[in-house]
């Protein structure tokens, strides 16, 4: 199978899925004062949003992405060696993930500078103390005995042990050795978790078992799912995903804690673009926000969690320069941060925003 016939074929089977579970959005509307047999097999359309979302991920073949993210925790020092009433911790990620999900590599290079800012004073995340600047590289090939992952400097290297020649070795195994980008907006919360690790949870919302309620709009539907009973407290923890209409994919979610009581405690709240390739979607930005705990040999304290990150694809479903998913690039530094160069990402509109309080 060429790689043109095979790009071909995965947008097809996306858009025969859409067709066949997911029928035009005006017949759902349609059927909202459906009751009984109808409402149940509307129900089931309406989980198959998940099902749609997962297997648009799974149509991910080849790619080559540059990100920007900045991570920032805006709160009150309660502890620690530091002696400030107001604190900001930023932490600005340049991170390229280069990937052939068909031959199973995957290299993914971060640049990573963490940074205390007085918050008198700051009016960008330029500014203030860096506690840690460090470029991070792994490196993924079942092909080979071990994969890599390596930190510069101190060029420190550790192997992951069994990757290939290892026919036991499982999807899940894979899969569980990077930072996988094709389960971005799938989970609610947006982190590059195991695509494949979200799997079982998306099946339990598609057989109904984790399904709440739904809300059907003119723009999107909200679906509410069941995440964790809370019965120490007398309360249940959920997710709602807001569906684009037109576009079938998630592009908001609210986590939130509901008490019997009827009181709401909202937890994360985020919102998400995409970027569309021949009918296969892709990551465009993200943000969301929460309270999280920041800790650090310097200090502890909570905080007002905002983790934004804006994508910019290379390529998608595209050939590759084999040299870029070669394990002999690890070894070359200089090439590795030149991958990651700052000014790359400034060049194709990718300039860190500011962030003031």
């Amino acid at each position: 199978m060429n790689a043109s016939f095979a790009r071909s074929y995965m947008a097809v089977v996306v858009w025969v899925f859409h067709l066949v579970l997911l029928p035009p959005w005006p017949m759902l509307l349609d059927a909202v004062q459906t009751d009984g047999a109808e409402q149940q097999d509307q129900d089931a359309k309406i989980c198959s949003l998940f099902e749609y979302a997962y297997s648009n991920a799974k149509a991910w073949q080849t790619g080559d992405v540059l990100i920007v993210q900045e991570q920032v925790y805006d709160g009150i020092n309660t502890g620690g060696k530091l002696n400030a009433e107001g604190i900001l911790v930023a932490t600005k990620i340049f991170r390229r993930i280069i990937f052939d999900f068909h031959a199973r590599r995957v290299l993914i290079v971060s640049l990573k500078k963490a940074e205390i800012l007085d918050l008198a004073k700051v009016t960008s995340i330029d500014d203030g103390r860096i506690l840690a600047s460090e470029l991070d590289v792994q490196f993924v090939d079942l092909k080979n005995p071990e994969a890599i992952i390596r930190k510069i400097p101190g060029v420190s290297k550790s192997f992951l042990p069994g990757a290939v020649g290892s026919s036991e070795m499982s999807e899940f195994e894979f899969n569980s050795r990077f930072l996988d980008p094709r389960s971005i907006g799938i989970a609610g919360h947006f982190e590059f978790q195991l695509l494949d690790e979200l799997r079982p949870g998306i099946e339990r919302v598609s057989t109904g078992e984790k399904y709440i309620r739904s809300q059907i709009g003119k723009k999107s539907i909200d679906v509410t799912v069941l995440k964790q009973e809370m019965p120490d407290i007398r309360a249940r923890f959920v997710t709602t995903h807001s569906f684009s209409v037109d576009t079938n994919m998630p592009e908001e979610f609210v986590a939130q804690i509901e008490f019997q009581s009827g009181e709401i405690r909202k937890q994360i709240e985020g919102s998400l673009e995409w970027q569309e390739f021949d009918g296969i979607f892709v990551p465009a930005s993200f943000r969301q926000m929460s309270r999280r705990r920041y800790r650090s040999p310097a200090m502890s304290f909570m905080g007002d969690y905002t983790d934004e990150a804006v994508f910019q694809w290379i390529s998608f479903n595209q050939p590759l320069n084999r040299e870029l998913l070669d394990g002999a690039i690890v070894e070359d530094t200089e090439r590795l941060k030149g991958l990651v160069n700052p000014e790359l990402f400034e060049k194709r509109g990718l300039n860190p925003k500011e962030t003031s309080r």
